[in-house]
């Protein structure tokens, strides 16, 4: 067996694609084939394959609490034959089957990006019990307000394209509608947020395997002591220059980007009592 992987967890928005890049920047192997966001298509088709099963869904992940011994059973074989099938390739690069029989068999430091790993690490871990769990958070309004405008500039896109093609363009293109309906609405958001970060307390309360809690904000705010924590984490060692280049990836500005926004700002006070925002540092947020 190689190196155990570094598991990427945390919701969309939340800063999970930030710290991918960044970790691959200071070189953890993340995949051959990566979508834009930074997930590798391998496990990303596999991780939405899995929530399927269970009639779950990135965005509406309630069903997935209810898999049993039955669900276990029977889908840890067929991902099994997956790390080590033919189409490995796709994670691993062309040409690399014949050095690497089965992902698992990887030497190098190496994981994945998912947000979809807060609920299907519950299956994962059987395949990979010596795991490093990596799991970044941000606050829950700047999280939910990211899913609404992204909807909504999915909207524009859509429409755009029904006008210049017509909404046959839609059926071609097997182009979805809405990424997410739930998350067009804020409230919804929040709701969401809260399922993934219940997930993640209960990951890292029942997982012994290491596990590393990464907060976006204090990446932003710190970003030479977190850069050198999530390397350390994640078995990397890359020299000093690469540290300070991987600094000018960071915006700061991004740190509490609803502020600006007085709405958001209430938002965000009527959500200080919440447990899980006094749990992650959230109800004492400075505004001024």
């Amino acid at each position: 067996m190689g190196k155990p992987p570094v598991i990427i967890l945390g919701m969309h928005r939340s800063g999970t694609s930030v710290v991918a890049r960044l970790l691959e920047f200071l070189g953890l192997f993340t995949g051959y084939s990566r979508e834009s966001n930074s997930e590798s298509t391998f496990f990303l088709r596999l991780n939405e394959w899995i929530m399927s099963e269970s009639n779950a869904s990135w965005d509406n992940p309630y069903c997935f609490r209810f898999i049993n011994s039955h669900f276990i059973t029977h889908i840890v074989p067929l991902l099994h034959n997956m790390l080590c099938g033919t189409g490995r390739s796709e994670f691993l690069g062309p040409g690399r089957e014949d050095e690497y029989a089965d992902i698992r068999d990887l030497d190098i430091p190496w994981g994945w990006k998912d947000p979809r790993n807060i609920f299907t690490f519950e299956i994962w871990k059987e395949l990979f019990p010596e795991a490093r769990v990596l799991h970044v958070y941000r606050n829950p309004v700047d999280v939910a307000a990211s899913l609404r405008n992204r909807e909504k500039r999915r909207q524009l896109i859509i429409n755009r394209i029904v006008n210049e093609h017509g909404v046959e363009e839609l059926l071609r293109r097997r182009l979805k509608i809405q990424t997410s309906v739930r998350t067009e609405n804020i409230e919804e958001g929040i709701k969401l947020w809260r399922e993934y970060l219940a997930q993640a307390v209960h990951i890292s309360e029942h997982y012994t395997g290491p596990f590393l809690h990464v907060q976006y904000e204090e990446l932003l705010s710190d970003p030479g002591n977190v850069l050198r924590s999530m390397a350390g984490f994640s078995g990397l060692t890359p020299d000093e220059g690469r540290y300070l280049e991987a600094e000018q990836m960071l915006d700061s500005r991004r740190r509490y980007a609803f502020i600006d926004d007085p709405l958001l700002v209430s938002l965000h006070e009527s959500l200080t009592e919440d447990y899980l925002v006094r749990k992650f540092g959230y109800a004492d947020v400075a505004l001024a």
